[in-house]
């Protein structure tokens, strides 16, 4: 009667471990996926913002080239000369530059074994 009631009580304590692992992977998933959410909110939002100063600094400088030269189509054409230059060089290191990084970051943020 004695090894029956140890052995219920040893099944208690490991239904009752492994339901508190169960909980603390729970809560580790959770913060984990949270962290990755608000980084990608985030990055939204300040991309968004990007956009509007390239934009508005594209813009302002087009007018100011095509002041200093004399029409403003041309001032429009460097600018946009100067952003097909850009993406191009972008395009070309997008591994290294964009992939990677992101990647990297995304595989950090979702290392459930890892401490903060």
């Amino acid at each position: 009667m004695e090894i029956k009631n140890k052995a219920e009580k040893l099944i208690g304590f490991i239904r009752e471990y492994l339901e508190t692992r169960l909980n603390l992977a729970t809560l580790s998933v959770r913060e984990k996926l949270s962290e990755v959410l608000s980084s990608i909110v985030s990055a939204f939002i300040l991309g968004v913002f990007l956009v509007f100063i390239f934009l508005f600094a594209g813009i302002g400088t087009a007018l100011w080239l095509g002041d200093y030269f004399g029409s403003t189509a041309l001032g429009f054409f460097c600018v946009t000369g100067f952003y097909a230059l850009f993406t191009l060089v972008l395009f070309f290191n997008r591994d290294r530059w964009i992939k990677a990084p992101v990647a990297d970051s995304i595989i950090k943020k979702t290392n459930i074994n890892a401490e903060n």
